[in-house]
C-alpha cells in the first residue's frame, strides 16, 4: 500500500487552514504544524486487472494542485484536524480503501469526512464526499467526579485523623480500599455518574459516624450521601446484637447503590483478621457476612457474587477447616 504514514501522522492534531479538490480524484488538506503551513494531497487511484479491482490512497506531503477549488461541503467552523485514517471496506483480493478525516469544530464538535471512490457509467471514476453528522461533542464522559472524590476523601481524612485499622495502617487505607471496591464496577453495575458520585461518597464517609465524633452535618455533603452514611451507621444505643439487623434494614429503604457500599465494606475486611482475634470471632464475623449478603441479595450483581466469595476464603483462617 502505497501511504506516507509519516505524513498521515503529521496531519494529526493540527490547525485547519483549507482544503482542494478537482474534479475526480484528488484532495488537497492545507494545514498548520507548529506554525508551519503544510500540505497533504489524497489521491485516489484504481488498478483493474485479472478479475480483481484494486483501489488505493496515495498520499504526497507536497501541494500538487494547480487550480484549486475550494471542498465544496459547510467547513466554515473547522478549526482543527484531530486524525485521520485508512481503512478497508473489501478482502483483499478485491480491496478498497477509505479514509475518514476527524475534524473539530469551533464549537468543540467534532465532523468526520468520508472519502471513497464510486464508479458510475458517466465517469470512468471519482471518489465521493460524505459529510456526516456530529460523531460526538466534548462533554464529561468520567464515571465519577474527581473533585467530588477529593472532597470527600478530605474530609474523611480529618474525620479519622490518626486513626489505624487494626492492623496498624493509616485508617485512610480502609476507606480507599471500600471506595475502590465501589470504582472497580461502576461499569459492571451500569452506575450512572451521579449514582456513582453518591455511592463513592458513602464509601469513604461511611465509618465517620460511627467511629469518630466528626460533625458531618458542618460539611456541605449531598443529603443522600448523608442519608447513606447515617444508615451504614450502627445506632450503638441498641444493643449490640441489634445493630446490625437495625443498620440493614434502614440500608434496604434506600437505593441498591448504596447498599452497595455495605458489601464493599465486608468484601475489605474479610481479608486477614486481626491476630488478637480467636476462632469463635472469626467464625461470629463470618456469619454476620453471610447476614449482610443474604439480606442485601442480588446475585446476578458482581459485589455480591465477590462477597460469597470472601465468604468462602474466609476459612482458611479458621482452624477446623484448615
Amino acid at each position: 500500500m502505497p501511504t506516507n504514514c509519516n505524513a498521515l501522522d503529521d496531519l494529526k492534531n493540527s490547525e485547519f487552514i483549507a482544503i482542494y479538490e478537482d474534479k475526480y480524484s484528488k484532495i488537497e488538506i492545507v494545514y498548520s504544524k507548529h506554525g508551519i503551513e503544510k500540505a497533504l494531497t489524497l489521491e485516489i487511484k484504481f488498478v483493474v486487472g485479472m478479475g480483481h479491482f484494486l483501489q488505493f490512497v496515495e498520499i504526497s506531503d507536497e501541494p500538487i494542485l494547480k487550480n484549486k477549488t475550494p471542498l465544496s461541503l459547510n467547513i466554515w467552523d473547522i478549526e482543527k484536524i484531530k486524525d485521520i485514517n485508512i481503512l478497508y471496506l473489501t478482502p483483499s483480493y478485491d480491496r478498497t480503501q477509505k479514509v475518514e478525516i476527524i475534524f473539530e469544530a469551533k464549537t468543540g464538535s467534532l465532523l468526520k469526512l468520508s472519502i471513497y471512490p464510486t464508479i458510475d457509467d458517466e465517469e470512468d471514476c471519482c471518489y465521493f464526499l460524505e459529510q456526516t453528522t456530529t460523531i460526538y461533542k466534548k462533554e464529561c464522559y468520567e464515571l465519577f467526579s474527581m473533585d467530588s472524590y477529593k472532597k470527600h476523601l478530605a474530609i474523611a481524612l480529618k474525620a479519622h485523623g490518626s486513626q489505624l485499622t487494626p492492623h496498624g495502617l493509616p485508617y485512610s487505607f480502609h476507606i480507599i480500599s471500600v471506595a475502590t471496591e465501589i470504582i472497580n464496577v461502576i461499569v459492571a453495575e451500569n452506575l450512572s455518574k451521579e449514582e456513582a458520585d453518591i455511592t463513592i461518597g458513602c464509601a469513604l464517609l461511611h465509618d465517620v459516624l460511627e467511629d469518630t465524633t466528626y460533625l458531618l452535618q458542618n460539611e456541605d455533603i449531598n443529603p443522600k450521601i448523608l442519608d447513606g452514611v447515617k444508615a451504614l451507621t450502627k445506632d450503638k444505643n441498641l444493643p449490640k446484637e441489634l445493630q446490625m439487623a437495625d443498620s440493614l434494614k434502614r440500608l434496604k429503604k434506600l437505593p441498591r447503590y448504596i447498599q452497595m457500599v455495605k458489601l464493599a465494606d465486608r468484601i475489605t475486611n474479610l481479608g486477614v483478621p486481626p491476630e488478637h482475634w480467636g476462632d469463635e470471632k472469626k467464625k461470629s464475623y463470618q456469619e454476620e457476612a453471610r447476614v449482610i449478603q443474604d439480606e442485601l441479595r442480588s446475585p446476578e450483581y458482581i459485589l455480591n457474587i465477590k462477597l460469597e466469595d470472601k465468604i468462602d476464603e474466609y476459612n482458611r483462617y479458621i482452624k477446623e477447616h484448615k
